[in-house]
C-alpha cells in the first residue's frame, strides 16, 4: 500500500552458516529494470562501510528523481497546447495506431478465459553465437540495430502463424536522456507500440528497413506516457488482455548488474513471474557472443509444448531470414522438421474401406438381406425392402425405356412421401443423378435450376405439376404402365450404358448465399463411401430408425435417406410441414427413432418447445456452427444421447469431418480415407495452432459443378501432396490443434475486422444502418455507462461466445 508503507523491501533467508538469499521486492512505480545496477552498487558500497564499521558515504546525486517529474512535467507541456509535446505526439500516436486491430490471432491452444487469468510459464531460448554474427551482419547491412532484426523477426513470426499483416508488437524504452539520470532509482521507462506492416509478402530486407523506418519515428516520439496514450485511444478492453498489444519483445544492455562485497560469492537467482504481464513476451540478453533469452508466455492461453514450439519457430525461421533475406516470408519454412511429414502426410487407406461402389448396389444388397424389414414408414403405412425395390424396379425399367443412362439427369420434385423413395431409387438404378426440387422453392429458383442443369426428364405428381414451371410426367399416370414392368432390378446388360461409381448420383444446388447457385455433381462412390463410414463407424446399430423431416434438396437429409436403407434400417418420413411440429414429432418420446440428422438452427427451435425426453441415441449436427449451449439443448432433450458434429461442404458429400462433442465443441477429424488439410496462401501446411484455409481430398470429393468447367478448376485443385490426386478449396478457416482436432473458425472472405467506436444516442437510427448484422447485435447488447451505445466488440476466431453477449454466424 503505497499509502501507507515504503515501495522497497528487504528479506534475507539464512538457509545455512554459509547460504543466505537477498530479496529486495520493489515497486514498479519506484523501480524499473535500469536502476537494478545503480540500487546494487549502492547496496555493495552500504554493505562495504558497514563492515567497516562506519556509515554509507555515497556520492550525492546530480538530480533527484523528484526533479525529474517536474522536468517531465514541464517538458510535455498541457494537452489544450496544440504546441506543446504533449499534443503533438498524442496527434502523431493517433495517426500512427489508428485502426489497430484489437487483438491478433496467435496460436493459443484455448479461447482467452472471459475472467481475468494470466498464470505465468517461462522457458529458455538460446540463439548460439553463428546466428546472432549472421543477425548482426544483416542488420549492419540494413543500417538496423540488433534490436530492430529481432523485431522484424518476431512480427514475420507472427505474421505466418495467422496473424495477418498488420502487427503491433510492445517494447520499452528507457526512457533516461540524459547522463545525469543514469544513476537515479526511478521509474523511468516507457512502452511505446511498434506496429509492423507485412502487407505484400515483403522479404525480410525489405520488412527490415520497414523496422528500421519505424523505430526510428517511435524513438522521436517517446516521451509520451503509455499509460495517457491508452487513455486517449480508449481501445475496446477485455481483463486479462493488455490493451494495444498483447506480444512484447525486449533486449536487454549487454552488462548485468553486479553486487560486489567481500567474503562473499554472490550470485543472481531468477524468480519466475508469478503472473504474465502479456500473451507473449520474448527477452533477450547477450552474453559471451550469444543471445539468452526468455520467452514467458500466459498459461492460460498457452500449454507448455505450444510454447516450446513457438520459440523452436522462432529461431528456425530466424535461421532462415539471416540466409535468405531476399526470399520473400510466404516461401520461408515456418514447419519444424517433424511436423511437415505429420501436416502434409495422406492417410492410409483404412482397412475396411471398401472397393468404389455404388448406392444401387449398396441398397440391393441389403434388399436382399432384409426383404420383409420396414424400409419407410409414413404415419401408419408401412412398405418393406422387398416392395420398395419392386416399385423402384419397375419404375426404373420405364425410364430405360424412355431412353435414360447414366450421365443423364432426372429432375425429381415431390413432398415427403412413399413416392419421392421409389422416384429417386429408381432414377439411381437407372443410372441417371436425380436432381432434387423443393416443390416449396419459389417458382423463380425452380426455374433456375431446371434451365440450369437441363434435365432429360421432369418426375412429379398430379398435386404438383401445376406448380412447376416446367411440363412433369406424374406418377399416376404411370402406374398402368409400370405394372406391365419386370420386378428384377435392371443390370448392367439392360441399362443403356454401364453404370459405374464415377458416374454421377446426384446434383444437389448450393444455397447461393456466396453468389449464384452452383450445381454440385456427387458420384456414386463418394456417396456410397460417405454411407458406409457413418453407418458403420457413426451410426452403428443406431441407424435402425431415423426421420425425414427436412427437404430432400438439402445434402444433410441424405444421410437419414441412404444410412438406414444400406444398413437395414427405417426411415420415418415425417408429414408435418412445419419445422417446431415436425421436430415435435421427432422428439417425442413414443416416436420410436433411434438416430437423427439435424442442424444446430433446429436444435434452437428445439430448445422453444415444451420439453420432452426422447430415446434418440446418436445425433449428427451439420450444415452450421454448433454451441455449447444447442449441445446442452440436445442432452436436456436425450439423457443418452451422443452428438457428433459434422462438417462438410456440399462439394465434399455431406460431411467429411466428426468430433463426438464432449467439453468443447470442434468439427473433429476426417473421416476414414479422407485428406483435410489446413494450408496458407502458398498451399504450405500451417503450423499447429496457427489458422488457415481449409481443404479436403478423398473419395468424398465431388465431380465439381455441373457445366463450369472453369469454376470447377478454381475450386477443385490438383493436391501438392500426392500426384493425381484433387482438392476442394473449401473457403473455410480451421486450425489444427496439437491432438489432431480441427476448430472451424469461419469463412476465410468473411473476416471481418471490427474496431471500437461510440455511437451517440442521437446518431443511433443513422449508424445502425450502416453496420454488418453481427455489429448490430453487438451494438445492442453493450451499452454504455453514460447512455451512449459502445460497440466494444471485436472477433476473435476461437471465442464464439465473448462474455456471453455476442455469438458469431459463420454465414455473416
Amino acid at each position: 500500500d503505497l499509502a501507507q508503507e515504503l515501495p522497497l523491501r528487504a528479506h534475507l533467508l539464512r538457509l545455512g552458516a554459509d547460504d543466505q538469499v537477498l530479496l529486495l521486492l520493489v515497486h514498479h512505480s519506484a523501480a524499473d529494470g535500469g536502476s537494478v545496477a545503480p540500487l546494487l552498487e549502492d547496496l555493495g558500497a552500504a554493505y562495504r562501510a558497514r563492515l567497516s564499521g562506519r556509515a554509507p558515504e555515497l556520492e550525492p546525486l546530480a538530480v533527484q528523481y523528484a526533479d525529474y517529474t517536474l522536468w517531465q512535467r514541464q517538458l510535455l507541456g498541457e494537452e489544450s497546447d496544440p504546441d506543446s509535446l504533449l499534443a503533438r505526439q498524442l496527434q502523431h500516436w493517433r495517426t500512427q495506431l489508428r485502426e489497430l486491430p484489437v487483438e491478433i490471432s496467435l496460436p493459443t491452444d484455448r479461447a482467452r478465459p472471459l475472467r481475468a487469468s494470466c498464470p505465468a510459464g517461462s522457458l529458455q531460448l538460446h540463439i548460439p553465437a553463428a546466428l546472432l554474427a549472421a543477425l548482426t551482419a544483416r542488420t549492419r547491412e540494413a543500417g538496423a540495430t540488433l534490436f530492430m532484426g529481432l523485431q522484424a523477426a518476431l512480427a514475420a513470426l507472427l505474421s505466418r502463424l495467422g496473424a495477418g499483416s498488420d502487427i503491433p508488437v510492445g517494447t520499452v524504452v528507457a526512457a533516461r536522456p540524459q547522463a545525469c539520470l543514469d544513476r537515479l532509482v526511478g521509474f523511468f521507462v516507457n512502452t511505446l507500440v511498434l506496429r509492423h506492416d507485412l502487407s505484400g509478402d515483403p522479404t525480410f530486407a525489405t520488412l527490415l528497413a520497414r523496422t528500421l523506418t519505424l523505430c526510428l519515428q517511435a524513438y522521436t516520439q517517446q516521451e509520451l506516457p503509455f499509460e495517457r496514450l491508452v487513455e486517449s485511444l480508449d481501445p475496446p478492453r477485455a481483463l486479462g488482455r493488455q490493451p494495444l498489444f498483447q506480444s512484447m519483445l525486449v533486449l536487454n544492455p549487454e552488462e548485468p548488474a553486479h553486487f560486489h562485497a567481500p567474503g562473499l560469492t554472490p550470485e543472481p537467482l531468477a524468480l519466475p513471474a508469478a503472473v504474465a504481464k502479456f500473451d507473449l513476451c520474448f527477452t533477450f540478453t547477450p552474453r559471451a557472443q550469444q543471445l539468452e533469452g526468455l520467452l514467458e508466455y500466459n498459461a492460460a492461453l498457452f500449454d507448455p509444448d505450444t510454447a516450446a514450439a513457438l520459440a523452436a519457430r522462432f529461431t528456425h525461421l530466424l535461421a532462415q531470414l539471416c540466409a535468405q533475406p531476399q526470399r520473400p516470408l510466404s516461401r520461408l519454412d515456418i514447419l519444424l522438421p517433424h511436423e511437415r511429414a505429420r501436416l502434409a502426410s495422406r492417410p492410409e487407406p483404412t482397412l475396411q474401406s471398401a472397393q468404389p461402389t455404388t448406392l444401387v448396389a449398396l441398397f440391393e444388397a441389403q434388399a436382399a438381406r432384409s426383404p420383409q424389414a420396414t424400409a419407410l414408414l409414413y404415419q401408419s403405412e408401412h412398405c418393406s425392402y422387398a416392395t420398395l425395390e419392386r416399385r423402384a424396379n419397375q419404375l426404373a425399367w420405364h425410364l430405360i425405356d424412355c431412353g435414360i443412362a447414366p450421365e443423364d439427369i432426372v429432375a425429381l420434385s415431390f413432398e415427403r412421401s412413399f413416392q419421392m423413395l421409389i422416384a429417386l431409387l429408381a432414377t439411381l438404378k437407372a443410372g441417371a443423378a436425380y436432381l432434387p426440387l423443393d416443390p416449396q422453392l419459389p417458382v423463380e429458383r425452380l426455374r433456375f435450376m431446371l434451365e440450369d442443369a437441363r434435365p432429360r426428364l421432369l418426375l412429379s405428381t398430379r398435386a404438383l405439376a401445376p406448380r412447376l414451371p416446367q411440363e412433369a410426367l406424374c406418377l399416376e399416370d404411370l402406374e398402368p404402365l409400370l405394372a406391365a414392368q419386370p420386378p428384377t432390378a435392371p443390370d448392367n446388360c439392360w441399362r443403356n450404358a454401364p453404370l459405374l461409381p464415377a458416374h454421377p448420383a446426384y446434383l444437389i444446388y448450393t444455397s447461393g448465399s456466396s453468389g449464384t447457385p452452383k450445381a454440385v455433381v456427387i458420384q456414386h462412390q463418394s456417396v456410397a463411401h460417405y454411407v458406409e463410414v457413418v453407418g458403420r463407424d457413426v451410426l452403428g446399430t443406431a441407424s435402425a430408425s431415423m426421420p425425414l423431416f427436412t427437404a430432400v434438396g438439402f445434402d444433410l437429409t441424405l444421410t437419414t435417406l441412404f444410412t438406414p436403407l444400406c444398413f437395414g434400417g427405417t426411415v420415418h418420413i415425417v408429414s408435418d410441414t412445419g419445422t417446431e411440429a415436425a421436430l415435435r414429432t421427432v422428439f417425442a418420446a413414443d416416436a420410436g427413432l433411434t438416430a437423427v440428422k439435424l442442424t444446430p438452427s433446429h436444435i434452437s427451435m428445439l430448445a422453444s418447445l415444451a420439453p420432452t425426453r426422447s430415446p434418440i441415441r446418436v445425433a449428427i449436427v451439420g450444415g452450421e456452427a454448433l454451441t455449447d449451449s444447442q449441445a446442452r439443448v440436445l442432452r436436456e432433450r436425450c439423457p443418452d444421447i451422443r452428438i457428433v458434429n459434422e462438417y462438410g461442404p456440399t462439394e465434399t458429400t455431406i460431411g467429411s469431418t466428426a468430433a463426438i462433442v464432449d467439453e468443447a465443441v470442434t468439427i473433429g477429424a476426417p473421416y476414414p480415407n479422407t485428406c483435410v488439410y489446413v494450408l496458407d496462401d502458398t498451399l504450405q501446411p500451417c503450423p499447429t495452432g496457427a489458422p488457415g484455409e481449409l481443404y479436403i481430398g478423398g473419395p468424398g470429393l465431388a465431380r465439381g459443378y455441373h457445366a463450369r468447367p472453369g469454376l470447377t478448376a478454381a475450386r477443385f485443385i490438383a493436391s501438392p501432396f500426392a500426384a493425381g490426386e484433387r482438392l476442394y478449396r473449401t473457403g473455410d478457416r480451421a486450425l489444427r490443434r496439437r491432438d489432431g482436432k480441427l476448430i472451424f473458425l469461419g469463412r476465410a472472405d468473411e473476416q471481418l475486422k471490427i474496431r471500437g467506436f461510440r455511437i451517440e444516442p442521437g446518431e443511433i437510427e443513422t449508424q445502425l444502418c450502416r453496420l454488418p448484422r453481427i455489429a448490430q447485435a453487438a451494438v445492442r447488447a453493450l451499452p454504455g455507462p453514460t447512455g451512449e451505445l459502445r460497440l466494444a466488440a471485436y472477433l476473435v476466431p476461437r471465442e464464439p461466445a465473448l462474455a456471453g453477449t455476442l455469438v458469431l454466424d459463420h454465414e455473416v
